[in-house]
């Protein structure tokens, strides 16, 4: 409510305004040009109390004469704990997996300006996007504080990450086992083709198989090439080079055929997280704890990397 009252100048907003049923929310979001709604984090968490009036505000009636309190449900929600629930399912699904790139390319990519934007219904009002006006040219006060209030109060859109279609995510499914699976469904509810499991459907399967297993790993071979923690491993395409980043700082290019270190570099006064090799082996990428990315450039022989 707090919120709510700082928005409004210390009052409620017009019972009709409120947000106070998810059906006629998502019926204006969709057709309305003028609610631009979003799903807070609250909606996939475990506190409930934001759609519920716990504290019995007298928040009015609506036109209709319904008397503004609890958030209506869909349905399908037996409360609103039942509600959250199934939202968070939702959200971790299979179809939600699927469909993520499509999500992100309307958000952060390529459909958030442009023609793309626009065959794709996704256009929103100027001054919601970055670098939309530029508020130092404005020498009318008035003006400018007007638009800095809209900005504010009304949000803006992200920055644009992406200029091409973001990948599909990759969604790994496993055959089924031999033995019978403890967490097996069957085939008219499976999100995938007959005779395959999803990864969900087999988490805690694979993790028993795995432990029964671990004690068959043999360790073959031991090299202590960095001083601190190793953060991150990538191995060249033709499975020569081992690279490996740590918080000593280094990243370290280690020779699988002749077991030496053949390159170690230092570029950052802080920790290495990560590193990964570009298509081609000519090049490897860190990020680093000082908040940066570093390209390494590898000018070796073929029979090196």
């Amino acid at each position: 409510p707090e919120y709510m009252l700082c928005l409004q100048n210390g009052k409620f907003d017009h019972p009709d305004r409120m947000f106070n049923s998810i059906a006629e929310t998502w019926k204006n979001c969709l057709d309305g040009t003028t609610d631009f709604k979003e799903l807070i984090p609250e909606f996939y968490e475990n506190d409930a109390s934001f759609l519920v009036n716990n504290l019995n505000l007298d928040l009015g009636r609506t036109q209709g004469g319904k008397m503004v309190e609890n958030v209506e449900l869909p349905p399908w929600a037996s409360d609103a704990d039942d509600f959250l629930q199934k939202s968070r399912d939702a959200l971790e699904s299979q179809y939600v997996s699927e469909h993520l790139h499509e999500w992100i390319d309307l958000v952060f990519g390529y459909k958030q300006k442009g023609d793309e934007a626009v065959a794709a219904h996704n256009v929103f009002h100027p001054l919601t996007y970055e670098g939309g006006v530029d508020l130092n040219r404005i020498m009318d006060p008035n003006e400018r504080v007007a638009l800095l209030t809209q900005i504010l109060e009304f949000g803006q859109t992200p920055k644009q990450l992406f200029v091409t279609p973001h990948p599909q995510r990759i969604v790994p499914k496993f055959k089924s086992l031999s033995r019978a699976s403890s967490c097996s469904i069957s085939i008219t509810e499976s999100p995938v083709s007959p005779g395959e499991e999803s990864f969900e459907d087999l988490t805690e399967e694979s993790i028993t198989l795995a432990w029964n297993n671990i004690t068959k790993l043999k360790l073959q071979e031991q090299h202590k090439i960095h001083k601190g923690a190793v953060t991150g491993i990538a191995v060249s395409s033709n499975k020569s080079s081992i690279f490996s980043t740590s918080q000593d700082s280094t990243l370290k290019m280690f020779s699988a055929e002749s077991k030496i270190i053949k390159r170690s570099v230092s570029f950052s006064s802080m920790a290495l997280s990560s590193c990964l090799i570009l298509p081609g082996d000519t090049s490897v990428i860190c990020s680093s704890w000082d908040n940066n990315m570093y390209a390494v450039y590898l000018y070796l022989p073929p029979s090196c990397v």
